[in-house]
């Protein structure tokens, strides 16, 4: 009989510390982390660590809501079909300090002022 024990040892502190540790990095991460930049023509978010930054072009946003300490975009690519339902991306405010959200809500209201509802 096989036994994955005697190949690699018993499970150690390892197993136990290693998602606590790898939680208080994500964290930190959202914490201490810009992840929204606003540029001339476009926005960037970082929605999670691993995924990267996506890029909106502000023409792309059909609507945003703002609902409290959450915006819910929503938008349709240049090169999707005009009869294709928008998108929609959640971005939470909780990790803002209370001195960045309103700023920053206020550069969603003023970037997307121009842009029409569906």
């Amino acid at each position: 009989m096989y036994c994955l024990a005697e190949t690699y040892g018993p499970a150690g502190k390892g197993t136990i510390a290693t998602p606590s540790v790898l939680l208080l990095v994500t964290g930190f991460f959202k914490r201490s982390s810009t992840y929204l930049k606003f540029d001339a023509d476009h926005f960037e978010l970082r929605l999670a660590p691993a995924f990267g930054w996506h890029a909106l072009l502000y023409s792309e946003v059909t609507r945003c809501e703002i609902q409290g300490r959450r915006a819910v975009v929503f938008y349709r690519r240049h090169d999707r079909p005009v009869n294709e339902p928008p998108r929609h991306l959640k971005i939470n405010f909780r990790s803002l300090r209370d001195e960045d959200l309103s700023p920053c809500i206020d550069a969603f209201r003023t970037r997307l002022s121009a842009v029409t509802p569906d």
